[in-house]
């Protein structure tokens, strides 16, 4: 380090102590965040860290795709996992890998367009799990493991224009 440099360093860690010292440190509550705004390389501290990753909000998208399914036990079934899976996502003990986080995003995702068809979750329920002539004669459930929502929610669409394959 050359001598301009290691000066330049010293003289900003001063100014920053003296910041600090002089009162002109401010702190501020924001969303049970607590931030002290001392100067750079402070860093806010949090009260409640979220589990990474988890901002797609998978407690909420299990307990409606358990919800229209008619429990966690046919939850599991359409999603491919232990039955004890579900509850343990939507208390946030766990959160789904990647592949189970697709698959119930997707699933989250056409639920709530099969409820736009039909306003019963059984009828939903029963759509999902029956072989479709717009997917091949494939399960929409069995589709979605394959290929993503976006079929199915287009054999949806068509479903609801009263088209037939």
């Amino acid at each position: 380090m050359t001598k301009a440099a290691a000066s330049k360093s010293v003289t900003t860690a001063k100014k920053a102590a003296s910041t600090a010292k002089s009162g002109k440190a401010q702190a501020s509550t924001s969303a049970g965040r607590k931030v002290a705004d001392a100067g750079r390389g402070v860093r806010a501290k949090r009260t409640a860290t979220p589990a990474p990753g988890t901002s797609w909000q998978p407690e909420q998208r299990t307990r409606f795709v358990t919800e229209v399914a008619g429990g966690t036990r046919r939850a599991a079934d359409l999603l491919d996992v232990a039955p004890s899976q579900p509850s343990r996502w939507m208390t946030g003990e766990s959160v789904p890998g990647p592949e189970h986080a697709r698959m119930l995003v997707d699933l989250d995702h056409v639920l709530a367009h099969a409820l736009l068809v039909w306003a019963d979750a059984s009828v939903a329920r029963d759509w999902l799990t029956t072989a479709n002539a717009h997917l091949d004669g494939l399960r929409p459930v069995a589709w979605m493991q394959l290929h993503g929502s976006a079929g199915v929610v287009e054999a949806l669409r068509a479903e609801a224009a009263g088209a037939y394959a």
